[in-house]
């Protein structure tokens, strides 16, 4: 993922893949992030275009 997309990825309704517009609404992400703010967790991305991205989850 580029600098962008991390940007916007847990925003509701973004959808960084294109590809598939009649597929998805873009609120899994967002609905992941607000869950794991209201426990008081963290979420990153550590990401490398065109190879991956991980997800990382800081249960505090």
């Amino acid at each position: 993922m580029n600098e962008s997309v991390i940007k916007n990825i847990f925003n509701r309704f973004y959808q960084a893949d294109t590809s598939h517009k009649t597929e998805g609404n873009g609120l899994g992400l967002s609905m992941v992030k607000k869950a794991i703010d209201r426990l008081g967790y963290k979420i990153s991305i550590e990401s490398k275009e065109e190879v991956g991205s991980t997800f990382i989850v800081d249960i505090i």
